[in-house]
């Protein structure tokens, strides 16, 4: 059934393009010359039916200075390109024109100023951080002393059964997070 319909297709194609050949024959008979519209008339009707149809299509646009839509979208997208494109370049060396300028604009001594002022910053954080670390190990010293004051020296440090001090009033254990032990001496009762 498929070929049926191209073979009609072609069949219709076929006579028409036959009788518009003779249409042709007859005008330029009349005409006593072959003339550029019938000659255009001949070349379309040489390349078929849906060229034909593309191309009258294209030709009506064109000869009122539009162009197919398709076409219209694709040379507008390609031209946004390129404008984003250039404006994109264009910020960039003004940017980078704009730093060497002030760069360049920097007196020296500016520039020796700023370089003290950021030598200046980098000793002061760097004190801090070792005022911080020796802070730090004092703390840890004085609790260290004060586990060994509180337990006793008993090698590895506090154990899970600390010793009870056994003076006046009492005393109650209490565990840590860590499963350390620490008294809390309490008045008497």
């Amino acid at each position: 059934m498929h070929a049926g319909c191209a073979y009609r297709e072609l069949d219709w194609w076929g006579q028409a393009k036959e009788a518009l050949t003779e249409g042709l024959d007859i005008a330029e008979r009349a005409l006593g010359e072959t003339h550029t519209t019938t000659n255009s008339i001949r070349e379309t009707l040489k390349a078929g039916p849906v060229k034909r149809r593309e191309m009258t299509m294209k030709e009506i646009f064109e000869s009122k200075g539009l162009e197919l839509p398709h076409v219209k979208e694709e040379r507008v997208r390609r031209e946004k390109e390129q404008q984003e494109k250039k404006d994109t370049g264009e910020q960039i060396l003004s940017a980078s024109s704009s730093a060497s300028e002030a760069t360049q604009t920097k007196s020296e001594s500016q520039q020796r100023q700023d370089l003290r002022k950021s030598q200046h910053t980098a000793e002061v954080e760097v004190e801090a951080m070792m005022s911080s670390v020796r802070t730090e190990e004092a703390s840890q010293a004085k609790s260290q002393r004060e586990e060994r004051r509180e337990y006793g020296d008993m090698g590895d440090g506090p154990s899970e059964t600390p010793k009870r001090k056994k003076e006046g009033g009492f005393s109650s254990i209490k565990f840590t997070t860590l499963g350390q032990a620490s008294h809390e001496r309490g008045g008497g009762g």
